[in-house]
């Protein structure tokens, strides 16, 4: 006989496995658990390998070392896996809790992070020798006046909005203009130009940051011999042209660099930052090239770029780094 062929027993009750009796519903106890009281005090299975003394120091001994570990990490920029469970510093209270020093510490930590040693802003130079094309280039520079700006910040007066300048250096936003791009390119050939004329070898360098001032930094376009650096101008709008006075405004009419161009300005800064005395600024056109050779002058920079640059800096500069890192 088939399944399909006997009588179905869907109905019917499975067999009870207990050996209980059937009870009515009203004949039902009910047993009401008392509110937050174990019956039963369970076992720890979680074994804490730290001496009594250690487990007993609760919550103080704890913020102790979270404190420990975020300061370590901020200042040595280093990340160690703790970090992975402990929440962010509150940097409003942690400045808070420091307002005995001479500056602000979200300004500090900056101060401690930018400032190199002999041999550090050594290694910085070494490891940015191909500039633009390296990541640590730009981001040593977002931390410092460089010699390029120096001349615009010397020069800025009362109209000007430095607070906006400043944000921009940080941000490092890539320009572009035709000028400079006929400049990128023909750096390479004006180079190899100087050479041919001088007869001297051009070594390429990186960024240079001063020990004594750490907020300030520079690249120049080359180093000659152990005294001498050298800046390279490919300027746009006479690259067909002769090169003199009538066209290019930056040259007096003996041909020297005039005191009062940017580029003065920032080879003045180049030669503070390398330590060396002179620069051969080399223009360079399609159809001329001029060297001109510009001394390191102590007076002026001890007197107008340190301090301009320097009041920059900590006012305008160093604010907005702190806030665009610590969002304070």
């Amino acid at each position: 006989m088939t399944p399909t062929q006997k009588k179905q027993v869907w109905h019917v009750p499975k067999k009870n496995k207990l050996d209980v009796s059937p009870k009515k519903a009203e004949n039902l106890s009910y047993e009401i658990a008392e509110y937050n009281v174990c019956k039963k005090k369970k076992r720890s299975v979680c074994y804490d390998p730290r001496p009594q003394s250690f487990i007993s120091q609760g919550k103080e001994w704890a913020t102790t070392v979270r404190n420990k570990v975020i300061n370590y990490c901020s200042l040595s920029q280093k990340r160690i896996g703790l970090c992975g469970i402990l929440d962010s510093a509150n940097m409003q209270d942690v400045i808070h809790d420091h307002d005995y020093l001479p500056f602000p510490l979200h300004h500090q930590l900056i101060l401690n992070k930018i400032s190199v040693t002999p041999d550090s802003a050594k290694e910085i130079e070494k490891k940015t020798k191909n500039q633009t094309k390296t990541k640590l280039w730009h981001t040593e520079r977002s931390f410092r006046v460089t010699a390029s700006r120096v001349g615009e910040i010397c020069k800025f007066t009362a109209k000007k909005d430095q607070e906006k300048y400043a944000q921009s250096l940080i941000c490092n936003k890539k320009i572009v203009s035709t000028a400079l791009e006929w400049g990128k390119s023909m750096e390479t050939t004006a180079i190899e130009a100087y050479e041919g004329k001088t007869g001297k070898k051009v070594e390429r360098c990186g960024l240079y940051v001063s020990v004594q001032y750490p907020f300030i930094g520079a690249s120049p376009d080359g180093l000659i011999g152990d005294n001498k650096i050298l800046e390279v101008k490919c300027p746009y709008s006479i690259k067909d042209e002769m090169i003199g006075s009538n066209n290019y405004f930056h040259l007096e009419h003996d041909l020297q660099l005039k005191e009062t161009s940017n580029y003065y300005y920032q080879i003045q800064t180049q030669l503070l930052v390398t330590g060396r005395d002179c620069c051969d600024l080399f223009i360079w056109t399609n159809v001329d090239e001029k060297i001109i050779n510009v001394k390191k002058n102590d007076s002026f920079i001890q007197n107008i770029i340190i301090p301009r640059v320097k009041a920059f800096f900590f006012q305008f500069m160093l604010p907005k780094i702190a806030k665009n890192m610590y969002d304070c």
